[in-house]
């Protein structure tokens, strides 16, 4: 018989896996470029493949809105099954994709469209995996599991960003590692189809259109909080291995090593932030985290001109540091801001919508930094969604409207 670890320890797995399959591409964007933009400039090329993500804008909150109605009716298992399967088969189709010497500009098309397929079906799946683990636990644990499951993606990416570094000499090796992503997507689908365990439920639920409007304001408010978080992690990690190798003598390889060594770092401050987090209030942690990015991203972002690997390494973990003390806490403070009937909906479209807002944070510092040549454009976007997302934080709800609604009190 299923016991409640064994559903966290499931749901745990399916996120490192899940990860593990998302980090792939941006990890190997350096290498795509050359493959699928060969006779692009080197900027332009990597606005390019970042701008897949934003791409996604309405494919994927259409898919947060999908899962999300039937997760909040039928149940988070059956959602999570179809999500990570659905990935898992359109990672493996990226192995297959042909070059752009070999398709021309059909290829890169093929890309977009592929890319555009993983963010529908993984529009559902953070957020059911943090629901399922929250009604699993004890409402004074919830900051630290959040952290926890924040850790087993970290592990996920971790395990990625070491087979790219690993294997980046090997012939074609960009495609090995999307199938050996679909595997282990797979996998993962396999145990959580078969193991995990939840109540069954058929509730009854507002037309998705009513939820999104009655509860527009924690939707801004996550959203915001979403893509701050995502820019900053994507900033200071995947996407600073193609950015450093365009400013600096610091080779992809490197950047990969760092980043690999950056990330186990990453993995042992989360759970740590988790019980720090029990003793101070959510939104006080989240305050801190986004004025510390603010206030000293900038003038780390300018010594970077002809930086040496030290310098970097000591801008990524600053910055990483404080993007952990936000994101310790997050997925529990997303879980109490939402109601429990529509928890699903609100949580996965508010985080798909907040993705996007994030991921054209960085086409448009690339952008940015083309034009202006100043090695701190990239970090321009994210300062300005900082002081939104503190306004969001600092914003009062409405405690006695949302209350009946909710499984315990806001903090």
């Amino acid at each position: 018989m299923f016991t409640r670890k064994n559903n966290i320890l499931i749901v745990l797995i399916g996120n490192l896996l899940y990860h593990f399959d998302r980090a792939l591409f941006d990890l190997l964007i350096p290498f795509l470029v050359p493959v699928f933009f060969p006779q692009q400039d080197p900027v332009y090329a990597l606005i390019y493949l970042y701008a897949i993500g934003p791409l996604s804008l309405f494919i994927k909150p259409l898919g947060a809105l999908i899962f999300g109605h039937f997760g909040d009716r039928l149940g988070t298992k059956k959602i999570l099954s179809i999500t990570l399967l659905g990935m898992a088969i359109h990672t493996g189709m990226m192995g297959f994709l042909p070059t752009y010497a070999q398709a021309g500009l059909f290829s890169p098309l093929l890309l977009a469209l592929t890319r555009l397929m993983i963010s529908f079906f993984s529009s559902g799946e953070t957020t059911g995996g943090a629901i399922t683990l929250f009604e699993n636990t004890s409402p004074a644990k919830r900051n630290l599991i959040s952290s926890l499951y924040d850790a087993s993606g970290v592990l996920g990416i971790l395990i990625a960003s070491f087979s790219v570094w690993i294997l980046h000499s090997t012939l074609d090796f960009w495609r090995i590692l999307f199938w050996s992503g679909s595997i282990i997507g797979a996998i993962g689908w396999y145990l959580r189809k078969s193991s995990l365990e939840e109540p069954s439920r058929t509730q009854k639920t507002l037309p998705p259109a009513q939820v999104l409007w009655k509860y527009r304001t924690s939707i801004v408010k996550i959203m915001l909080l979403a893509g701050f978080s995502y820019a900053n992690y994507y900033l200071t990690t995947n996407f600073m291995n193609g950015f450093l190798h365009i400013i600096s003598s610091i080779t992809k390889e490197k950047a990969i090593g760092l980043n690999s060594a950056l990330l186990a770092f990453d993995l042992l401050l989360l759970p740590l932030f988790g019980i720090l987090s029990l003793k101070i209030r959510k939104e006080t942690l989240m305050i801190l985290s986004i004025l510390g990015i603010i206030f000293c991203g900038c003038p780390l972002f300018f010594l970077l001109k002809d930086t040496t690997l030290f310098k970097a390494s000591f801008l990524r973990i600053l910055l990483m540091v404080f993007g952990v003390i936000l994101a310790a806490p997050y997925h529990a403070w997303v879980y109490e801001k939402t109601p429990e009937n529509h928890r699903y909906l609100l949580g996965a479209f508010s985080t798909a919508m907040g993705g996007r807002i994030g991921s054209f944070i960085l086409p448009m510092g690339l952008w940015l930094y083309h034009k202006t040549n100043l090695t701190a454009a990239p970090i321009f976007p994210l300062i300005v969604l900082g002081f939104f997302s503190l306004i969001a934080i600092g914003q009062k709800e409405s405690i006695k409207a949302k209350q009946p609604l909710l499984d315990y009190p806001e903090p």
